[in-house]
């Protein structure tokens, strides 16, 4: 679907532009400006008026044939219930400089047309539903940064073993996902060191959309001998474990059907690490060239290495508003919603380690996307009182740093 942005002011766009590089000018006339940024969404700088907005909405049609043109911006209101920065998604509209009461014809309706103009009720009802990330929650995990000291071949790694399409390449840096969906984004460091000598990653986790899927992806890996740390069954889960070439974790998993978690009345998802059925898993798998994870893969959790587990799990619950799922001494498992994890934390790398420091070998940061400005704000206010280091790096994204260094990215969904 062909998505056309118009607003009045190229002010009322930027929130959209600065999601996406330099676009294409399609067409260029006095106030009136369109602006291709992605094959399926245009931005329409309009000028201020209806005979304005009349000229953009027929240049646009002529020029791109857009499927759904979306007016928005800026306005004022006589409301006292709204406040400012409200979202209002219109239900119907009318003009509202027409009078013709005078032969009985209702207050903005032109003569022998309709006195107001519904919106589709299908994007009506769309605009009423509420963004949720699976399980109920407020956060959605994005892409993991890391520093690496040999950007050819550990691209190399994450695109022909582990199964990530390139996105983009330079001669600094790499950005690998699926579709147009980065998951794991390698930046060239100078910095010596291993990725184990600070606090950091334990291993980034991709989560696979079906039990087959796992079984390719282990079937894939077996096949070329890539050796793996671990396998395990954890009840609410099946998940295989391997690491980079330059010590990075990485955990490959699925989800079990939610019937089959262990669920307290309390809240808490009990995991357990048991024998996973490797063999049947394995059979299931099958052979592709060239390999790639399959559709609908994203990041499932983030486990990072830190000093004091529980110390980091009450951090990362008061800034993000998880909730503690399961804890033992040495690690915590904590999630937004009804997940079993989103992030985990662990201090069995003992307490001696350095904290993470920018451009060090290993986790740069990791990215997680929230819904709406206000949670955002929410997390930023939340840091605040904790003292904790914050960087607004523009409107809609600000890093945090937790007490071993970590950096969490947080923006504005995508």
């Amino acid at each position: 679907m062909k998505i056309a942005i118009v607003a009045a002011m190229k002010e009322e766009l930027l929130p959209f532009e600065e999601h996406f590089s330099p676009g294409n000018v399609i067409f260029s006339k006095g106030p009136i400006h369109i602006l291709e940024v992605h094959e399926n969404l245009i931005l329409v700088q309009s000028g201020i008026g209806k005979a304005n907005a009349a000229a953009a909405g027929a240049w646009l049609c002529d020029k791109v044939h857009p499927d759904l043109i979306i007016n928005t911006g800026t306005t004022g209101s006589f409301n006292p219930e709204l406040g400012l920065a409200d979202v209002i998604v219109s239900t119907k509209f009318a003009y509202s400089d027409v009078d013709a009461t005078g032969f009985d014809y209702a207050w903005g309706q032109v003569p022998q047309m309709p006195a107001d103009y519904p919106v589709d009720i299908k994007l009506q009802q769309k605009g009423d539903t509420p963004m949720t990330y699976a399980y109920q929650s407020h956060i959605y995990l994005a892409e993991v940064v890391l520093n690496v000291k040999n950007l050819i071949s550990q691209t190399a790694f994450y695109h022909q073993i582990i199964g990530l399409e390139i996105l983009s390449q330079t001669e600094t840096e790499a950005i690998l996902g699926l579709g147009k969906k980065a998951l794991v984004h390698l930046i060239a460091t100078e910095k010596a060191g291993e990725v184990r000598e600070h606090y950091g990653l334990y291993h980034l986790a991709i989560l696979l959309p079906t039990r087959k899927a796992l079984a390719d992806v282990l079937k894939h890996i077996s096949d070329l001998r890539i050796p793996l740390v671990g396998g395990a069954d954890h009840g609410y889960s099946e998940a295989i474990y391997l690491e980079d070439l330059e010590g990075n974790g990485i955990e490959l998993y699925r989800d079990k059907p939610v019937s089959s978690w262990d669920i307290r009345e309390d809240g808490r998802i009990i995991g357990v690490t048991e024998a996973l059925a490797a063999q049947d898993i394995y059979e299931l798998g099958g052979k592709a060239e060239p390999f790639f994870l399959a559709e609908g893969t994203r990041m499932g959790h983030i486990h990072l290495s830190v000093k004091d587990s529980h110390a980091a799990s009450q951090f990362y619950q008061k800034v993000l508003g998880l909730e503690d799922k399961f804890s033992i001494p040495s690690a915590s498992w904590i999630a937004a919603g009804q997940y079993h994890h989103h992030l985990a934390v662990n201090e069995w790398a003992g307490k001696g380690l350095a904290p993470r420091e920018q451009g060090l070998p290993g986790l740069a940061y990791y990215a997680l996307e929230v819904e709406s400005k206000e949670e955002l704000l929410n997390i930023v206010k939340q840091a605040q009182e904790l003292e904790a280091p914050i960087k607004w790096l523009h409107s809609s994204e600000v890093d945090l740093v937790d007490p071993d260094g970590i950096v969490t990215r947080i923006r504005l969904a995508r």
